[in-house]
């Protein structure tokens, strides 16, 4: 967001500015699209992961416990629910943390948005409205 306002203070008062301050906000928003979609992705894929591992040790767990071995029945019992807990605390946290972030970005998004319409707001209304007061 600092980056983008000194871009916003480097163009304010130039000719033509509104449509490069607009330009500035579209790139500021996929950017924080971009960054988004990387913790969306492990909230997505954390529990699929999870439910893959948890899977795949299943077989030969079965495997134990057709043979009468109990202790591999119980070892790949053990990683395939452990598996399923690490991709579900994955998938939490990477939902709380988008949760986070997706709030923070859209409060500086508004706040982007914000300067950009002071910044090219047109002085002219204001300038009336002392002149009428003063009449």
């Amino acid at each position: 967001m600092g980056e983008v306002l000194g871009e916003f203070a480097a163009e304010a008062g130039t000719p033509g500015a509104e449509p490069r301050l607009m330009k500035l906000l579209a790139d500021f928003d996929f950017g924080r699209q971009r960054r988004l979609a990387r913790t969306r992705l492990l909230v997505r894929t954390g529990p699929a992961l999870g439910l893959m591992g948890t899977l795949i040790p299943l077989s030969p767990a079965l495997e134990g416990l057709a043979s009468g071995d109990v202790a591999t029945l119980s070892d790949n019992l053990r990683l395939a629910f452990s598996v399923t807990v690490l991709g579900l605390l994955v998938g939490a946290v990477a939902f709380a943390l988008s949760l986070f972030r997706d709030r923070i970005y859209g409060q500086d998004g508004s706040d982007l948005e914000y300067v950009a319409a002071v910044l090219t707001a047109d002085p002219e209304p204001e300038a009336s409205r002392h002149r009428e007061a003063s009449r």
